[in-house]
């Protein structure tokens, strides 16, 4: 009938499957503290897109339009730029399109503005010369053409129709200025195009005689959009990419396939063909300086094309050499390396094979300082490639030679490799202190300047100094949040965090959701800001040091009233409950502990235990929970680890004082689900109060015991990790389990539901227990009674015979 064996084969059962649930998990944040070594050691870097967008500073107001990431501006006889023309001038260049001509469809276009039907016709004798079929064959490089692109470019690109486009598109810009500029941008663009076809078909045109020319129509591009003429493909800033292109000509004899006439493939930049190792450096340079005007624009193009430039160079030596002499193109190159290099520092790298080694990048700093460090331009950034090659002397040097976030921030690292850890802070201070007014543009980006505010506050922790430490985290909590709930929930007092968030954080400011567009990697927390994230980590402290009242005000406000009702679900279950209950369900939790005390019967004592151990289990972890380490709050109890922090593992940079208050805050029982054990706790502590044969004494313990199967459980209780054995006993949350059913199977009597003793349980019934109490005592009476009946009689006697003796004491006369 006690099966005990039966019954423990469930109980592992039930832990196999909790446990095979846990396969992967969300995009867990960033924290600096896990770390502390790296972090402090790691190069002050931006990412190489920022450098490059900065390289130049543009001199005007053209921005680009770029079509998003695998697509491309589209060259076909109805351009989109009649995307907002009336329907009739639509209609009519529909009716040119079929055209076999452009004289055809110039005629088929009467009753357009001239502008518009003279680019027309242009568009529609270059399509006809397959001049768009060249372009996308130069584009895909060594990629096998499409039958369709072999059937339109079986042959070169007509010479004639090429020449009858051109003289449209001259026609065009002749036209009054009014006339022109619907336009006019285009077609001085396309005048550009068709120069750079046809020098690269001109086998024996040299260069001077057509550069001129062709600079002068992407100029003209240009200038015509600053008039105001519409440029709704962004051309004009397309136009200095397209200008690069002059410059990047072979200067000698390519055999690889990586040259197109004059001009090389961009497929030889990226898979390191011969032609681009033939141009001369100074040219090199002055494409560089091109796709710099145009990534200063916003354009990804122009960011692209400096990166496969910038990473070619580093192939090849001596081109590498030849373009340190230019300024800018030494910047884009130590902007590269910075990027790319093998260090925390850049994402850039982290997914890129061929990420430079120490010793290319030692290299490219003896090579610039060979040159003469008087000459350098963007000191801060060499001087960040210094130290990340291991030339800490000079990098002290060229930091101090301008000032700036980036130079104090390599100061503070040196400071840092030093001991020096007061010099830090006031070079991290310096740093934070150095950034711009509004409308300047920043030595460092954003994600940089989040990174400079982190790690400042992780030198704090460092030098003991905690609520510091967690104002400067503050400011950057929605990146770093991992580490603010570090310190807020494990190393700051109770009274310290709650000084903090009364002075920092009040109610009034706290955001009860999330800034629209906020990435957040939380399940809980990113519903809500911060604020209200802190205020509740808070609250939930308070909680679980018993100080319930104090908490209340530190949860958001209870739902409005006749709202709808919700099911008491738990974020530990995966579902996330309505948030606006937390402050109801620790106020609930609170009176039934107050009644568990002020109770006059153990039994109403024992019911208000099982209320307030039911409230934890099914609200602790909105209640009680810890936002990271056991229990996770801040991922809805889902995942286990990828936030907080161990300072068993931490090693450098962690005090004594850090770790005896992160021992002094652990859980009690450090477990998951922590909030779980009270609950069992609880309930034991109720069964304690109740008639051991009562129904409810039964059906607390089921509940207890059906509280420690459920998983999920800590992952050291199914499998050791990094080459750990699997640990063979069983876990402590089974074994409570089996102790709970003991004691039942012992002290309690028979229900019916016993064989699936933890699994399936009946309400506990405390008036069956108060009935069975009673008749319990009035047994135990009778008992007694039927027992002691002749002692009781001869009490009785005694009793009587002794008053006796008293009534006829008093009657006697004085």
């Amino acid at each position: 009938m006690w099966n005990r064996e039966r019954w423990l084969l469930g109980v592992a059962a039930a832990g196999a499957l909790a446990g095979a649930v846990w396969a992967c998990g969300p995009d867990f944040p960033s924290q600096l503290l896990s770390d502390r070594a790296a972090t402090f050691a790691a190069t002050p870097v931006n990412t190489f897109a920022y450098e490059a967008m900065h390289l130049r500073t543009a001199s005007d107001e053209l921005k680009a339009h770029e079509a998003p990431a695998g697509e491309t501006r589209e060259q076909a006889p109805v351009s989109p730029l009649d995307a907002g023309l009336p329907a009739e001038q639509l209609a009519l260049l529909g009716k040119m399109a079929p055209a076999a001509t452009g004289d055809e469809a110039y005629a088929a276009g009467a009753g357009l503005p001239e502008a518009i039907r003279l680019y027309a016709a242009a568009a529609i004798e270059l399509h006809q010369a397959g001049f768009g079929c060249a372009h996308a064959a130069d584009d895909a490089g060594d990629e096998p053409a499409t039958e369709v692109q072999a059937h339109t470019c079986a042959a070169q690109v007509d010479p004639q129709r090429l020449g009858r486009a051109e003289r449209r598109l001259y026609d065009l810009l002749a036209l009054p200025p009014a006339q022109a500029r619907q336009r006019a941008v285009a077609a001085a663009y396309m005048l550009g195009e068709i120069g750079l076809r046809q020098f690269a078909d001109c086998g024996n045109c040299k260069p001077d005689d057509r550069m001129a020319t062709i600079r002068g129509h992407f100029a003209q591009a240009r200038v015509l959009a600053l008039q105001g003429a519409p440029d709704p493909q962004g051309l004009a800033v397309a136009s200095y990419g397209e200008e690069a292109r002059l410059y990047l000509r072979a200067g000698g004899p390519v055999n690889d396939g990586s040259a197109d006439g004059p001009f090389c493939r961009w497929q030889g930049f990226v898979a390191g063909g011969a032609c681009p190792a033939t141009i001369a450096p100074g040219n090199y340079a002055r494409a560089m300086g091109l796709y710099a005007e145009q990534a200063a624009r916003d354009s990804q193009s122009g960011v692209e094309s400096l990166r496969h430039l910038s990473g070619y160079a580093f192939g090849h030596p001596d081109l590498l050499a030849g373009l340190l002499d230019d300024s800018l193109a030494q910047r884009a190159l130590v902007a590269y390396a910075l990027a790319y290099s093998a260090d925390r520092g850049a994402e850039d790298a982290a997914s890129d094979d061929t990420a430079l080694g120490r010793d290319r990048l030692a290299a490219l700093v003896a090579a610039i300082e060979q040159r003469g460090l008087s000459r350098v331009e963007g000191a801060d950034r060499l001087a960040a490639l210094a130290y990340r090659s291991g030339r800490y002397e000079l990098a002290a040097t060229l930091s101090g030679r301008q000032s700036g976030p980036l130079s104090s921030w390599v100061q503070a690292k040196l400071a840092l490799r030093k001991g020096d850890m007061a010099a830090a802070s006031t070079a991290y201070a310096q740093a934070i202190r150095a950034f711009p007014a509004t409308g300047e543009v920043p030595g460092i980006e954003p994600d940089g300047v989040d990174r400079l505010h982190g790690e400042q506050g992780a030198l704090s922790l460092a030098r003991g100094e905690y609520v510091q430490a967690l104002e400067q985290l503050w400011n950057r909590a929605d990146v770093w949040w991992g580490d603010v709930a570090y310190l807020a929930e494990r190393v700051l007092t109770v009274d310290e965090l709650k000084h903090f968030v009364d002075t920092r954080v009040p109610a009034s400011t706290a955001m009860m959701q999330a800034p629209e567009g906020e990435a957040s990697y939380a399940y809980t927390d990113g519903q809500v800001g911060r604020g209200t994230a802190l205020r509740e980590l808070l609250a939930r402290r308070l909680m679980r040091a018993g100080r319930y009242r104090d908490a209340f005000g530190y949860f958001r406000e209870p739902a409005a009233e006749g709202a709808a009702p919700t099911a008491p679900t738990s974020a530990d279950d995966g579902e996330t409950p309505p948030p606006q209950r937390h402050r109801v369900w620790a106020q609930q939790y609170a009176d039934a502990l107050q009644r568990s005390e002020s109770a006059w019967t153990g039994i109403g004592k024992a019911e208000a235990l099982f209320r307030a151990a039911t409230i934890a289990r099914e609200h602790g972890m909105e209640i009680l929970g810890y936002e990271a380490d056991p229990d996770y709050y801040a991922l809805d109890g889902m995942y286990q680890g990828g936030l907080g922090q161990d300072t068993a593992k931490v090693g450098a940079y962690l005090t004594q004082g850090e770790h005896d208050r992160f021992v002094a805050s652990a859980a009690k029982p450090p477990r998951r689900f922590h909030y779980r054990y009270l609950a069992a706790d609880e309930a034991s502590r109720a069964a304690d109060l109740l008639p051991p044969r009562s129904q409810a004494f039964a059906a607390v313990l089921c509940k207890a015991t059906g509280w420690m199967l459920q998983g999920p459980p800590d992952y050291g209780d199914q499998f050791g990790g990094f080459g750990d054995p699997k640990p063979t006993a069983l876990p402590e949350r089974l074994q409570r389990a089996e102790a709970l059913y003991r004691r039942y199977v012992e002290q309690g009597a028979y229900v019916s539901w016993a064989g699936q003793f933890g699994r399936s349980c009946e309400a506990p019934d405390f008036d069956r227990a108060r009935t069975l109490l009673r008749q319990q005592r009035i047994a135990h009476v009778r008992h007694l009674a039927g027992h002691y009946r002749w002692y009781l009689v001869a009490g009785a006697l005694l009793l009587l015979i002794g008053l006796g003796a008293v009534l006829r004491r008093r009657r006697r006369p004085g």
